[in-house]
């Protein structure tokens, strides 16, 4: 399409026309300085924001050329023009496209599958969801019916993994949703092969359900079931550049494009023929319903300009709100005023209350039953309760992660409605999750420039300088410019608080911040939390830990079963909390039972990981014997990580691994390395086991159930059933659901890492139970923690890293504490 515009540019006003194709990324700068250096171009025109930096290098060198970028932001050189387009006013109409096409198709449910969640794909959200209410609102005036149509959002995190985007689409296809329009770059891809599949296995060449494409024309790819697409007009932005410059017109900045300017369509909208066809040929809607369709699709294009602008804003004008509020708290750190004393500005003196909140989940979960809890300013409320008593879910409510099923939120007195989280953070209020919610694929800084709303533009230093300094005051330190997903996991966590800090939120919801927290960080977490609480910030410490609780809450409210079940303010009776918090201690106490074995279940020998070319396991020789459990103990991020995914065989290593008789594996991270959160549980239950169910090639889905049904009961796992969906359940509830299934093997070797992380006091007692009972069956445990009280309770043998290297090991009565802690710290 763009050299359709060139073409066209040409043509009409006699120039010549150049076009140049780039290989690889490294070769945009030499062609670009190529075009300049002929000095004979009116304009030279980049296409895609992927040459961002090459453009804004070369004409930098080059200030007499005229550059313009398609689709890429560099607003502050006076000659380069930044051509973006109006997305939302797209999505707009594709959205009343979608809720009117479901109407005629008896549904109530569309959806949006989108990439990574960053800034400029808010305004595909924004958009679609005011065109559905439009198509509300004009079903109503126009019929006289009432329509109300409920709108899924799934962020897969990435724009090139067909995968994802297949799975996102089926989730929504099984919660009856029928049309869903795709934002996912080539994860959108998948989306048309959920479509095009679920249709044909109902008999069907067209749809429903139907999909929407994106950016282009797409409607091509699975003819029948795409139902238009949203197109930026790269051909109109090269023209329309092309055009000002040989007019005289040419200026440097942001030039927008949408309906009106022709740099914003819809395909449907351009070809009538394809969806009266569909909607005919189908026999599920009539001629005359068709141009009905049409019709009112048509009549919200010529309302766009006015309404869509004015009810969403502009991506640039949402971002110097975003940046002014902060502003005022810039040179403060993570909390404000500058000075210490100073008294706390009105603006940041925030009561949230939550009123009668309930929360049942699709698979008929009811997480919340009724919860009232008021948040006042200047105060560190602690959200004290077992995993499963809803602590979380009524957080997420809070933030705008989720939606309560009843109940209201008021906000100094004001009641609000959040559609989403970012709603919310605009309201202030900021939640670092206990599961990460990093971006994989960029780096650290570039995850903190999101929450500032900059997209992918080079980072700036202010924005560099700012992270930093909110990162010193924590006492963390982070290799900002190395991709999250090679930081430990600890490491991450600390970039997820930065992050929220950066907000400059006036209500921050820490979800167990502590977990993969090293004492010291501790302490210096609980400072930044301190100082909030003097400036008027309310903070919300969900957490588990009793000592945590006595050390910085100034009120407890304690959560049990989705009711509110107590309150307590200082002094504090640590026996009353528990109590509280999980009832009677029901568990049955285990102690280990005689001596080690002699036979090795696993063996390691000169075991060398690199990373970067780094080495971050160096030498490493353990034996894990029958009936022995080896505690791995060392501060997070000095290779146990990569010590633990090379024995299972994830990671590429030199040496030797001998596991004797097959092994299950507790992973650390149970969403993201053992769990498929969007699936049901009996899934779950059987994933990476699928071979003992299948019955003639196929998987016995009876089988399964049962199995997974025997688990919820053995196990102590609440859940409504084994077809609940698994991202439903607390931390806990998961982490038992993994707990059930890897020790269910029978396998004679147990990798567990990080077995208890997150989990309350009741579950860790479990988990480590079970453990111990399978150590005393015969089974070997390699235990890898950093939580030493744990190591000391459950271990034969321990074996202390640090910086890659096993640096100490032997039997735990020799291995007393200031021996570990000095090993621990490489003394």
């Amino acid at each position: 399409m763009a050299y359709l515009g060139a073409s066209r540019a040409a043509e009409t006003f006699g120039l010549g026309l150049k076009e140049v194709q780039s290989r690889t990324q490294d070769d945009y700068v030499p062609n670009l300085r190529a075009a300049a250096k002929s000095g004979d171009a009116a304009i030279i025109v980049a296409v895609g924001f992927l040459m961002t930096d090459a453009v804004k290098s070369v004409s930098q060198e080059f200030p007499d050329a005229k550059f313009a970028i398609i689709d890429g932001y560099i607003p502050d050189r006076p000659n380069v023009m930044s051509v973006l387009y109006r997305e939302n006013e797209g999505s707009a109409l594709v959205g009343a496209l979608a809720a009117l096409t479901a109407y005629y198709y008896n549904c109530s449910k569309v959806g949006i599958v989108l990439g990574m969640e960053i800034p400029v794909l808010w305004k595909f959200e924004i958009g679609y969801a005011y065109g559905v209410r439009w198509a509300e609102r004009y079903i109503k005036q126009k019929f006289g019916k009432d329509a109300k149509f409920d709108i899924l959002y799934i962020y897969t995190g990435s724009f090139n993994d067909p995968a994802k985007g297949k799975q996102a689409a089926e989730v929504m296809l099984a919660q009856g949703v029928c049309v869903i329009y795709q934002a996912a770059g080539a994860t959108g891809l998948g989306v048309f092969e959920a479509v095009a599949e679920a249709g044909k296995k109902a008999g069907r060449s067209m749809g429903p359900p139907f999909a929407i494409g994106v950016d282009a024309d797409q409607d091509y790819l699975k003819p029948g079931f795409i139902l238009a697409s949203m197109m930026k007009r790269v051909d109109v932005g090269v023209y329309t550049a092309a055009k000002m410059a040989v007019e005289g017109e040419f200026k440097g900045g942001v030039l927008e494009l949408g309906l009106k300017e022709g740099g914003i369509s819809v395909s449907t909208l351009d070809d009538l023929n394809q969806f009266i066809q569909i909607g005919v040929r189908a026999g599920a809607v009539k001629q005359a319903d068709a141009d009905k369709i049409i019709a009112a699709v048509r009549e919200m294009r010529s309302k766009i300009p006015t309404w869509v602008l004015g009810s969403c804003g502009s991506a640039k004008a949402r971002h110097h709100q975003r940046q002014g509020r902060r502003a005022a708290s810039h040179d403060a750190g993570p909390g404000g005023s500058a000075q210490e004393g100073a008294r706390p500005r009105r603006r940041q003196l925030m009561k949230a209350s939550l009123k009668e909140i309930h929360k049942v989940f699709s698979d008929g979960t009811h997480a919340l039953r009724g919860v009232s809890l008021d948040i006042s300013p200047g105060e560190v409320l602690a959200l004290l309760g077992e995993n499963g008593a809803g602590k979380t879910t009524l957080m997420k409510i809070l933030a705008g992660v989720y939606r309560p099923t009843s109940g209201e939120i008021y906000i100094e007195g004001r009641r609000v409605r959040f559609r989403n989280a970012r709603d919310a953070q605009r309201a202030g209020i900021a939640m670092v999750h206990q599961h990460l919610s990093l971006i994989p694929g960029l780096t650290a800084i570039e995850n903190i420039a999101l929450a500032e709303g900059a997209g992918l533009r080079p980072i700036s230093a202010e924005v560099r300088q700012r992270a930093v300094k909110i990162a010193e005051e924590l006492g963390f330190d982070v290799e900002w410019d190395r991709d999250v997903e090679e930081l430990p996991l600890g490491v991450r966590q600390r970039v997820e608080i930065v992050k929220a800090l950066y907000w400059g939120a006036d209500l921050l919801i820490l979800d167990e911040p502590t977990t993969v927290l090293s004492p010291p960080e501790v302490k210096s977490l609980f400072q930044v939390v301190r100082r909030l609480r003097e400036r008027g910030k309310s903070v919300v410490y969900i957490t588990h830990k009793i000592p945590e609780v006595l050390e910085i809450a100034d009120r407890v409210v304690v959560l049990r079963r989705g009711v509110k079940a107590a309150e307590f303010t200082p002094p504090y009776d640590p026996k009353r909390l528990v109590e509280a918090m999980v009832g009677e201690l029901r568990v049955e106490a285990v102690s280990r039972v005689g001596r080690p074995g002699e036979r090795p279940v696993l063996e390691v020998a000169d075991l060398w990981v690199y990373e970067g070319g780094r080495a971050v396991v160096q030498g490493v020789n353990l034996v894990v014997r029958e009936r022995e459990i080896l505690a791995v103990v060392g501060v997070e991020g000095n290779g146990q990580e990569h010590l633990v995914e090379a024995i299972v065989g994830v990671r590429r290593h030199k040496g030797v691994v001998k596991i004797h008789g097959g092994y299950a594996y507790i992973p650390d991270d149970r969403q993201r390395k053992a769990m498929l959160l969007e699936r049901p549980l009996v899934e779950n239950a059987v994933l990476g086991r699928e071979g003992e169910f299948a019955r003639r090639g196929l998987i016995s889905w009876s089988a399964a159930s049962r199995f997974t049904a025997k688990l919820i009961e053995e196990f102590g796992i609440v859940a409504p059933g084994p077809w609940a969906v698994a991202r439903h359940l607390s931390g806990g509830n998961q982490q038992k659901l993994v707990v059930g299934r890897e020790l269910s093997r029978g396998a004679r070797l147990i990798i567990a890492h990080q077995p208890t992380r997150g989990l309350d006091v009741a579950t860790t007692e479990y988990v480590q139970q079970l453990l111990i009972k399978a150590r005393n069956g015969g089974a070997g445990v390699l235990l890898v923690t950093s939580d030493l009280d744990e190591a000391y309770k459950l271990a034969d043998t321990i074996a202390v890293m640090y910086r890659g290297k096993v640096v100490a090991v032997g039997p735990v009565d020799e291995m007393t504490v200031e021996v570990v802690g000095r090993k621990m710290a490489g003394l």
